[in-house]
């Protein structure tokens, strides 16, 4: 019988990339991810990782393992939510994977005061879905469905002191000699930059990669480089900084809620669907609000 726990190490190592990002999101060391991943290639007899550095790549036979592992997981999951709700004679709380800028907007709008009982987990949008279903890409794929709720505008962060700052708006081609702060390759967002950039007609010169937004707020305003921002996570944007829209071919990013394909009649979700809907329809006015304050 293979251990469920090596299996769950192998799927978070199949997420995340490396050994050390799996062991973070774990609480466990990497030296201890890496030792139990080889009992898991012994105990199987066949080669699981190919090692490149500090980053690892699944063999096909351990693609395979973590799609069977992400079905074992979901189902585990249920089977303790069914239990729990059983014992307390109250049904599973409605969990909610979201990303940190819509979880403090959308999300926190439409659960307040909802009488709902709600679960929400700050989660890039790959591994949500991840989570959702059985192990799938970003896009929607058998099993999935999505509900549009809004298109994010992506903006020009730039320092309130900068040339460009006094402009309405911008033209990116105008930009292509600046350095940018761009998310990593562990972000969703991570393509947002050189595809607006390309689309402009220049290759971006990357100066740092964060997908942390108080590090890229302080690397703007330190003259580190420009970056583009939804406008979703400009809430906290500090007074040393400005945002500036993209003229032409304006960047967006559009916003959509997940969930298993054939659920979408149950009460609680339905009812979920709505409030989101309509936190999102209420949400361009709310940003205006929120930042004249």
């Amino acid at each position: 019988m293979l251990d469920v726990r090596r299996l769950r190490m192998l799927r978070e190592v199949s997420l995340h990339g490396t050994i050390r990002a799996a062991a973070s999101s774990l609480s466990f060391t990497p030296s201890a991810v890496s030792q139990q991943l080889s009992a898991l290639e012994r105990e199987l007899g066949i080669e699981l990782l190919e090692r490149r550095g500090r980053s690892v790549r699944l063999t096909p036979a351990a693609e395979v393992l973590v799609d069977r592992t992400e079905q074992i997981l979901v189902k585990l999951a249920a089977a303790e939510a069914e239990a729990k709700a059983v014992a307390s004679g109250t049904e599973p709380a409605l969990r909610i994977a979201s990303f940190a800028s819509a979880a403090a907007t959308i999300v926190a709008d439409a659960v307040r005061d909802n009488g709902l009982d709600i679960h929400i987990l700050d989660s890039d949008p790959k591994l949500g879905l991840a989570r959702l279903r059985d192990f799938v890409p970003l896009e929607p794929g058998a099993g999935i469905e999505l509900v549009p709720l809004l298109d994010d505008p992506i903006q020009v962060v730039l320092p309130a002191s900068h040339r460009a700052a006094a402009e309405p708006s911008l033209e990116l081609a105008d930009l292509a000699g600046e350095a940018w702060i761009d998310s990593t390759t562990l972000s969703s967002c991570h393509p947002f930059l050189r595809r607006a950039c390309n689309a402009a007609g220049f290759e971006p010169r990357v100066a740092a990669e964060t997908n942390d937004h108080r590090s890229l707020h302080h690397l703007v305003a330190s003259g580190v480089g420009l970056a583009l921002v939804p406008l979703l996570s400009q809430l906290d944007l500090p007074a040393s900084l400005v945002a500036r829209p993209v003229r032409t071919n304006p960047p967006k990013r559009r916003i959509h809620a997940a969930f298993r394909a054939g659920s979408a009649g149950e009460p609680r979700l339905r009812r979920l669907l709505e409030r989101l809907d309509a936190a999102a329809k209420s949400r361009p006015a709310a940003l205006d609000l929120v930042r004249a304050k």
